[in-house]
């Protein structure tokens, strides 16, 4: 029973030294690394060394070829290497008996996007390209406050019920904070939710100095596409746009505009906007005869003076009697009161709600009936003839170029009143046409590739210029007639495919009054950088020869 004893307390003294001699051999040499045992490579993080165990101290550890001196504790030592080291060997007595390779942690890439469910709940989808193996979370941060940590770990696909509110989503690893973590190839995803559709706001502002306006536009968070239409032609998207008024005209732009967000919901906003730079225009009667601004009448009768203006104005009338300026008074009142042969000069301004303004000036003399009795007694009685020839210019008609003459030939009648004989309009159209080159499909000018087309408008400056094409030549062969086309707008285009390195357009167009305008532009195709290509083609061509070198040879082993 003493012998059984003894033995059993042997083997319990000595247990623990031969677990541990059978655990670590004499010759054992044991690497790790942020204390996990290192095989074949390390994905290297914060930590800049790593651990051997072995209880020979005269072992010798190269890193890329050069020897790293060993810190020795005991039977353990430490090795420092850097972010930049690659390949690590440990060598005893000349001999290798250990190696592996220091490399960056493998990219974590995942694409994000935005799913909705049959009762409109609508989720963020986080998908992985393979299922994830290192300790990597998910953040979300509402508000610059992170409110949920998701693991990630062994998962392949997330989804993540959303709320109101911006959002910012991105992957930690808790290990290795230096580990490269995209979503949609971004260190960040950030996004508004909102449970309402979007909206979009507009601002229209006058411009000091001008009758253009100017249009913001607060389109909503996080938008994904965005477009802008005016009066039909769609123009590059902004915050800000300027909308030019045309001199002595008044028209309405009608702008829309559309965006849709993230999640695929879109937003309307249209908008007109007035742009009025046509003064307002005064029709002064006296009775119920219209007077003509800068003539003088001779009046027999004290009718009534009316004031007709073609718009709401604020009117301001300087009145003079005698070249006397009248400090005040009531117009028709005063005019009762005058004199024969007293003169009355009357000055009119009116300015309309948008800021325009004419000026309009009128000159009468009162003569009694008696006096004019006289004047006929001493002259001999004639026909009816023309007495005056009047030629008025409307300096806000078309183009600032163009201009608007109004003849009118006035004759008094056998009452001896003036009435209106005749009228003709003159038109002179000094505004050339005009021509504009444009990337189709949103290309640039700038940039352009074999096979871009190009359009080529002339714009039809005024309704009455008639703007048309006379030639169009394309490295000097000419389009034909049918390749000429019209917009919704009437104006004249032509599309041109480029297909050569060096592509000259020359265009002439003329309007209806026989001005003309040429144009000669030569565009240039981006040169094709070859080598590019040949970068990606040889390494194919000896994959190729590799693949039918090892195909002959294995024949010819097997036969």
């Amino acid at each position: 029973m003493k012998r059984w004893f003894l033995w059993i307390n042997i083997i319990w003294l000595f247990l623990p030294m031969t677990v541990y001699a059978w655990e670590h051999p004499p010759d054992a040499i044991q690497v790790y690394y942020q204390k996990k045992p290192v095989l074949e490579h390390v994905e290297y993080d914060e930590a800049d060394s790593f651990e051997i165990i072995s209880d020979d101290s005269k072992i010798q550890v190269l890193i890329d070829d050069r020897d790293v001196p060993i810190v020795w504790e005991e039977h353990k030592g430490s090795v420092p290497f850097s972010k930049q080291a690659h390949h690590v060997q440990i060598v005893k007595e000349k001999t290798i008996v250990k190696e592996f390779w220091i490399q960056e942690p493998k990219p974590v890439y995942a694409h994000a996007q935005f799913v909705s469910t049959t009762e409109g709940q609508w989720s963020l989808q986080v998908t992985f390209d393979a299922p994830i193996a290192d300790e990597i979370y998910m953040l979300v941060q509402k508000e610059e406050q992170v409110i949920d940590e998701i693991a990630c770990q062994n998962q392949k696909e997330i989804l993540y019920k959303l709320q109101n509110g911006v959002f910012k989503v991105y992957l930690y690893d808790r290990q290795n904070p230096n580990h490269v973590l995209k979503i949609n190839d971004q260190d960040a995803f950030t996004f508004h939710f909102s449970e309402t559709e979007p909206e979009i706001q507009t601002e229209v502002n006058e411009i000091s100095g001008s009758r253009d306006k100017e249009l913001l536009i607060h389109w909503p968070e996080f938008v994904k596409e965005k477009s802008v239409i005016v009066d039909q032609m769609v123009v590059e998207a902004d915050d800000r746009f300027v909308l030019k008024a045309t001199e002595g005209q008044q028209k309405t732009v009608s702008v829309v505009l559309k965006a849709t967000d993230l999640f695929g919901r879109t937003a309307l906003k249209p908008v007109d906007v007035l742009l009025d730079a046509k003064p307002p225009v005064l029709t002064l009667l006296h009775g119920q005869q219209p007077m003509m601004a800068n003539q003088l009448y001779i009046l027999h009768e004290k009718k009534e003076f009316t004031f007709f203006w073609d718009e709401s104005i604020e009117q301001q009338l300087d009145i003079y009697v005698n070249d006397q300026k009248i400090p005040s008074g009531q117009l028709n009142t005063l005019w009762q009161s005058l004199k024969n042969k007293d003169r009355l000069k009357l000055v009119c301004q009116g300015k309309d709600l948008q800021g325009n303004i004419s000026s309009y000036s009128y000159e009468f003399q009162y003569q009694t009936q008696i006096e004019s009795l006289l004047l006929q007694a001493s002259t001999v009685q004639k026909k009816p003839e023309k007495v005056v020839q009047v030629q008025t210019k409307d300096p806000y008609f078309g183009s600032y170029l163009d201009s608007r003459s109004i003849w009118r030939t006035w004759k008094k009648n056998e009452d001896q009143k003036i009435i209106l004989e005749k009228k003709e309009v003159h038109l002179q159209d000094r505004t050339k046409p005009m021509m504009r080159f444009m990337a189709e499909n949103g290309g640039s000018l700038s940039h352009l590739q074999k096979g871009d087309v190009l359009r080529l408008t002339l714009l039809n400056t005024e309704s009455y210029s008639n703007d048309h094409f006379t030639d169009v030549q394309i490295n000097g062969k000419k389009m034909d007639a049918d390749q000429i086309h019209k917009d919704a707008l009437h104006n004249e285009y032509v599309l041109i495919t480029l297909k050569d390195k060096d592509t000259k357009i020359v265009a002439s167009a003329e309007d209806k009054s026989g001005n003309i305008t040429e144009i000669q532009q030569t565009f240039t195709l981006e040169e094709t950088k070859f080598y590019g290509y040949w970068l990606l083609v040889i390494p194919g061509l000896l994959g190729i020869l590799g693949l039918l070198w090892k195909v002959k040879h294995g024949k010819t082993k097997g036969s």
